[in-house]
Order: structure tokens, then sequence, then C-alpha cells
């Protein structure tokens, strides 16, 4: 009999261009402002210079954090992972999955 992949349910994660985004969306524009007001230069330039670090930062990080995409031989859900590894656990069902190339394997004990 053979098995239907079911549905899968996409999840969000945070990743790190969302977090330099934030970075260059929220903490500059709030370190220009308290920078032009003054005595909010004090607290103004620090944010500004701690937001485009961070999104320069999340930038270059993102650059080298490359994945492929598994699919779990078990209940067929597609996870991200990253190239290093060489087995993970499957976040739906919660078996343990080796990995052969682009592929996933199942662990037989």
């Amino acid at each position: 009999m053979p098995l239907n992949k079911p549905e899968t349910v996409t999840e969000q994660k945070t990743n790190v261009a969302s977090i330099s985004i934030a970075g260059i969306g929220c903490l500059v524009p709030l370190g220009v402002v308290l920078t032009f007001t003054g005595i909010g230069a004090i607290i103004g330039v620090p944010l500004l210079l701690i937001g485009l670090f961070t999104f320069f930062s999340g930038m270059i990080g993102s650059l080298f954090v490359r994945g492929k995409t598994i699919i779990c031989p078990y209940c067929y859900e597609e996870t991200k992972v990253t190239k290093n590894i060489n087995a993970y656990t499957c976040p739906r069902c919660q078996k343990r999955v080796l990995i052969e190339g682009d592929s996933g394997r199942k662990v037989e004990t």
C-alpha cells in the first residue's frame, strides 16, 4: 500500500536576515532621530552603530549559512538542515534520520 505525502505545515522561524532587517529598520532610524535631538545623541549614536553592525553582520552571516532540504523517509516532512550535519531528528514524527547526499535514510535499529 503506497504512502501518500501528508500536508505539511509551514513554520515561521527567525533567521539571520530577518534579524538584520530589524536592525536596519528599527535601530538606525531611532538612532538618527535621537542623534538630532542634542542630548539624545548620547543614546542615539550607540543605537545607530548597533543597528548598522547588526545589519551588516546579519547580511554577511547569511552568506555563509547554506542549507539543504531533506524529506523525512518516515512522514515525508520537508526539513531544512545545514550542510554540516549527517543526521537529525524530524520535528514532525520525532524519528532520527540519517543524511546521505541530498536525501534522508531511515535509521535501522
